[in-house]
């Protein structure tokens, strides 16, 4: 595994390359700004012989980093459960304004304003068109712990191991739209986490933690299903998820379908881990 650094960064001209180009570092084409100013970004790993280097340059005008980590195959072959995270997110749940998708998909009678916990979905999500998603798997702005794909794909690969799906309807009419499927995700596990990274929410009691993609994801006590989620909820401010994990069956059944849009982290041990699972979504007493 390595782990990999994502910078953006923000240039006053095309001079400000040089820098970079000194380095042999080849920045994403730029996007200009109203003003003059330039927004570009680049990834380097903790590896590579320049890293030192280009992190120095990259704080003069930097604006934004990410962590993440890439694995070896090898590495994502051999474990029993792998976290599941969607490549980018396309679309958003309707209706968007004034977050109206809330009170439209779930039960909020339980969900807690500061922090975000607490809502269970009960109805379809509603998009504003049918998404053609052939051989992808997609997620919505927002929500990050629900997945959707072409029904046929649903079908062939996930409805074979059990996976159940919901509909998905057009916010404007209510029809379904037959040519997608939401994944149906039932089933829960507690992950192996310490609690160090929990954040006791002041108004609920409830407690989430903040992501962390640096390493493996943490391990499971048990892989219950092929697609499960963390019984922890993870996220900042109002926004509250579970992580998402499936088996290694599953895993390979997507990768043999070659199935897009998605990036996987195996489950390992962790330099925080405990013997126990440290958190739940149960109000603290």
């Amino acid at each position: 595994m390595e782990t990999v650094h994502h910078f953006g960064i923000k240039l006053s001209s095309d001079d400000e390359r040089q820098g970079f180009i000194d380095l042999g570092i080849n920045l994403e084409p730029a996007k200009p700004l109203p003003n003059g100013n330039i927004i570009t970004s680049f990834e380097i790993g903790e590896h590579d012989p320049r890293w030192m280097d280009a992190r120095r340059v990259a704080a003069k005008f930097q604006i934004t980093e990410s962590i993440l980590t890439k694995f070896d195959q090898p590495e994502l072959n051999a474990a029993k459960a792998l976290c599941i995270f969607a490549s980018s997110q396309r679309g958003y749940p309707e209706p968007s304004e004034k977050r109206g998708y809330l009170a439209a998909t779930f039960d909020l009678s339980e969900q807690c304003a500061k922090c975000g916990i607490g809502r269970r979905q009960i109805r379809p999500f509603r998009l504003k068109s049918a998404p053609v998603l052939k051989r992808s798997i997609m997620q919505l702005n927002w929500i990050f712990d629900e997945y959707f794909v072409a029904h046929d794909v649903w079908t062939a690969v996930f409805e074979p191991l059990g996976i159940a799906c919901w509909p998905v309807v057009l916010d404007r009419t209510g029809e379904e739209i037959e040519s997608v499927v939401q994944l149906k995700i039932s089933d829960h596990a507690d992950l192996i986490l310490d609690e160090a990274n929990g954040i006791v929410c002041p108004t609920c009691g409830r407690t989430k933690i903040r992501m962390d993609l640096r390493g493996f994801c943490p391990e499971p006590v048990s892989v219950p299903a092929p697609i499960f989620k963390s019984t922890q909820f993870f996220g900042s401010d109002s926004n509250a998820f579970n992580r998402v994990l499936i088996s290694s069956s599953l895993y390979k059944e997507i990768k043999k379908d070659r199935l897009r849009g998605v990036e996987f982290y195996p489950c390992g041990p962790s330099l925080n881990a405990v013997s126990a699972p440290a958190f739940s979504s149960k109000p603290v007493a």
